[in-house]
């Protein structure tokens, strides 16, 4: 497999290529035949992107990852020796909630491509998950440069009385008074771990004159997945997990493990809520499901009796005509869509 190509500046019969797995080739015939550069690479970085320096052909860049972790390589011998670095100087306003915002120091993560600036050779430019990032020393070291630049991955939307509330992987739980032109995060508001992670799905309803809001969270660090629920819009909120699985699910998942993904609140009746996890069963762990809660999100129960799969997204949904009736969609074996007439307490496969 091939990732990229690029030509010496000075010698048009020189191409270096990045080769995934292989490190970095180089051809010096135009590409007839190829020498191998990856002494001093790690046998498992998958290299994406090579770079030459347009004012001297000896310096070198390259970029690579392990799964999320990325690396940056130099060599200043035209690719005998190669060193690494693999640091960023975090924006710690830009991006208040992701972690090592108190060190000041990030890992590169996940880089892309590699860009040398046409007016000056000493600044290098990475694209990257989380945290693009600047060198202005020849890629000695890093800062992140990317704040404007969002890559907000909304999950869920919610209306309530003029107000938008949407959720984010890897943010949080955002609300907006003004049509979605400034938006304020409810949680978290700093790097917290075991709570900050991905926000799945979001609820809001006016409980005694105020609003609850509940959110579905996966956090960070193989943690178990949790609920954030506030009685005061926001103000103030709690961390759940009375009644939710206390391990991370394997079995059956659509992204490797199990996530809190689908959320439904009986529209007569806010304490009624049910929640979706995706996985099965395994090894005397009883795995995902439904899952209800009976006084409004405060601690929370597995339905006895589930659909015949579990493999699901966000495929949950109660009858607003008719509250008792709730709808279940999953995937895979046995998959389709699951109807309840008794509030979750058995289940008719319809689709």
């Amino acid at each position: 497999k091939a990732a990229s190509a690029v030509f010496d500046p000075s010698d048009p019969n020189v191409i270096y290529g990045a080769f995934f797995e292989n490190g970095i080739l180089k051809s010096s015939d135009a590409g007839k035949t190829w020498i191998k550069l990856s002494k001093d690479l790690s046998s498992k970085c998958k290299i994406r992107d090579v770079a030459v320096s347009p004012v001297n052909p000896l310096d070198l860049y390259a970029i690579g990852s392990e799964d999320w972790n990325g690396t940056f390589y130099l060599s200043n011998d035209g690719g005998k020796t190669w060193k690494s670095s693999s640091k960023v100087r975090v924006d710690a306003e830009g991006n208040p909630t992701l972690d090592n915002v108190f060190s000041g120091i990030a890992s590169l993560s996940a880089p892309r491509t590699l860009s040398i600036s046409p007016q000056n050779p000493k600044e290098l430019f990475v694209s990257a998950n989380w945290r693009s990032c600047l060198s202005e020393d020849g890629g000695l070291t890093w800062t992140e440069r990317d704040r404007g630049a969002d890559i907000s991955c909304v999950t869920d939307i919610r209306f309530h009385k003029r107000k938008t509330y949407v959720t984010a992987m890897d943010e949080g739980t955002f609300v907006s008074e003004d049509g979605g032109q400034r938006w304020r995060q409810l949680w978290p508001l700093r790097h917290t771990p075991g709570f900050s992670g991905h926000n799945w799905r979001v609820a809001v309803t006016e409980v005694n004159g105020s609003e609850r809001i509940i959110s579905t969270v996966t956090p960070w660090y193989k943690t178990p997945t949790c609920l954030v629920r506030s009685d005061d819009g926001g103000k103030s909120f709690n961390v759940v997990q009375t009644g939710l699985p206390d391990y991370t699910i394997r079995p059956n998942t659509m992204w490797g493990q199990g996530h809190p993904r689908a959320l439904a609140v009986d529209p007569n009746n806010p304490r009624l809520i049910y929640l979706g996890i995706d996985g099965d069963p395994a090894e005397d762990k009883s795995g995902g499901g439904i899952f209800k809660s009976e006084d409004g999100g405060t601690t929370w129960a597995q339905l006895p009796h589930q659909p015949a799969s579990r493999r699901m997204f966000y495929g949950l949904a109660v009858d607003p005509t008719e509250s008792r009736r709730i709808f279940w969609g999953a995937c895979g074996a046995g998959g389709g869509v699951y109807r309840s007439d008794d509030q979750g307490a058995s289940w008719t496969n319809v689709f």
